[in-house]
């Protein structure tokens, strides 16, 4: 089986947050979009009755596979599609380093920042989430990690249904320069959500717990946003 990365160095809070989310629940259900290696799918399936993750790059779509049947994880549901909000086939563009895979071309700058290079676009079926939940009659989430590298927002407005009657957490990227290479500015995805009805705060990398609103929330090293719907608001609080 290939060798996947851990990513403790930037996990840590994620993973804080995560924990309190799903013991609000008594048997959540989670939806990992843009699972990648499955850190997080494989990590929290056992707090969960149902995992449906969403990787549409075939290698990335492989090692996750491969771990779900080493682990025997039958509760998880493994997807190979991209979300959006319309129907249709896609470029994926590759890149050396596949947790930068995106369906929007980055920058040179950004390639050299990051010490990555590109690799050859794959074609990938781009769905909306409220399509794919009625055809596969999937449970509505409890909570939602969206990490798809600038098409959070086309995904949020393709998953408008399914967010609005499940009213799940979700911890979404936050990213400048992903959501700027997508065509719009990220403060798009916080003001969406709030017209949702969420509270949404900001979170910054690594080990650092803390939530962050206000101004705070311009910092680029706020890299994802905890949302919190009506009714589990409190869950930031202590």
């Amino acid at each position: 089986m290939a060798q996947v990365r851990d990513y403790d160095d930037i996990n840590v809070n994620l993973r804080y947050w995560f924990d309190r989310a799903f013991a609000a629940f008594d048997a959540p259900v989670f939806y990992d979009i843009g699972a990648n290696d499955g850190v997080f799918t494989i990590g929290f399936a056992g707090r969960c009755s149902r995992v449906v993750a969403f990787e549409p790059a075939r290698q990335s779509h492989q090692r996750l596979e491969e771990r779900i049947v080493a682990a025997r994880l039958a509760n998880v549901t493994l997807l190979g599609i991209a979300l959006s909000n319309a129907r249709a086939m896609m470029p994926l563009y590759g890149y050396s380093d596949d947790t930068f895979n995106s369906l929007f071309a980055r920058p040179e700058q950004q390639l050299s920042h990051y010490s990555i290079d590109s690799t050859s676009p794959e074609q990938v079926r781009v769905e909306r989430l409220d399509d794919v939940v009625l055809a596969n009659e999937l449970p509505l989430p409890n909570v939602v990690k969206i990490d798809i590298e600038g098409a959070e927002l086309p995904a949020l407005r393709g998953g408008e249904q399914t967010i609005r009657s499940g009213r799940p957490v979700i911890v979404i990227e936050y990213s400048v320069d992903n959501t700027a290479n997508a065509g719009y500015q990220r403060s798009e995805i916080k003001l969406l959500l709030e017209s949702w009805g969420y509270t949404v705060s900001g979170l910054r990398r690594n080990t650092d717990t803390s939530l962050y609103s206000g101004d705070a929330l311009e910092d680029r090293a706020i890299w994802n946003l905890l949302c919190l719907p009506p009714g589990l608001a409190g869950l930031a609080d202590g």
